[in-house]
């Protein structure tokens, strides 16, 4: 599985430690510090391609990671938030849109906290699956996309959503 990693913390040693705990729990991730160098294409990109998305966010506010979690957010990916040493409310509104929020200070282990919070969100990742279907339920389901400007996909997902709505 894919990462990136997300932070304001310009503390080597503990980005480094949270990058190999990363790794440990069986992702490949790339890190960014976000500060004035970062480029946000590459940014954006890395988001696009990753499954997940880890911020390690510092005390100290930074507008930049409230843009890349937004974005994470847009392109459904779940969000790991670990906010050093500190409360942030602004994440704990997203909590029901596949973020998870834990404080991580000098009490909590590392390891423990990382691999709790993957094991989480691994459960909260979107799953791709393909079926067939009849050639004329295709062309009405094409037509239908096309006639509401959106894609069969979430005319099929809306639809699942309307049935466990009811039935549940």
């Amino acid at each position: 599985m894919r990462a990136i990693l997300l932070t304001n913390i310009e503390r080597k040693k503990l980005v480094e430690e949270f990058l190999l705990e990363i790794k440990l729990n069986g992702f490949f991730s790339k890190k960014i510090v976000l500060n004035k160098g970062s480029k946000p294409s590459e940014i954006n990109s890395e988001i696009e391609r990753s499954d997940f998305v880890f911020i390690l966010k510092s005390e100290f506010e930074n507008t930049s990671l409230g843009y890349y979690f937004a974005r994470s957010i847009e392109k459904s990916k779940p969000v790991l938030v670990f906010l050093y040493k500190h409360n942030d409310n602004f994440f704990s509104f997203f909590k029901k849109n596949k973020v998870l929020v834990s404080i991580l200070d000098d009490t909590v282990k590392l390891s423990e906290l990382v691999s709790k919070a993957v094991k989480k969100a691994v459960i909260l990742r979107d799953k791709r699956f393909n079926f067939f279907i009849p050639a004329d339920l295709l062309n009405y389901l094409e037509s239908v996309a096309k006639a509401n400007k959106t894609t069969k996909s979430s005319i099929l997902r809306q639809l699942i959503i309307d049935y466990k709505n009811k039935h549940s």
